[in-house]
């Protein structure tokens, strides 16, 4: 598995910064619920996925195949 942070840092710093705002949860969750803390179990459950390929829902992370 090869995952990376998003390659536009001003998105990340944005993303980042939207984090520590929110106490760790994912911006682009509306729920401060236990499995929205970044990394969200969303995502989580994703990259268990081999052939999954993509973005986390708030764009932070990336996960491809190779």
């Amino acid at each position: 598995m090869n995952m990376r942070f998003n390659e536009d840092e001003a998105k990340v710093a944005e993303i980042k910064a939207a984090l520590r705002a929110n106490g760790g949860f994912c911006p682009s969750k509306p729920d401060k619920l236990p499995h929205n803390k970044c990394m969200c179990m969303e995502f989580k459950m994703q990259i268990e996925d081999l052939n999954y390929e993509g973005y986390c829902g708030c764009g932070l992370y990336y996960k491809s195949k190779e």
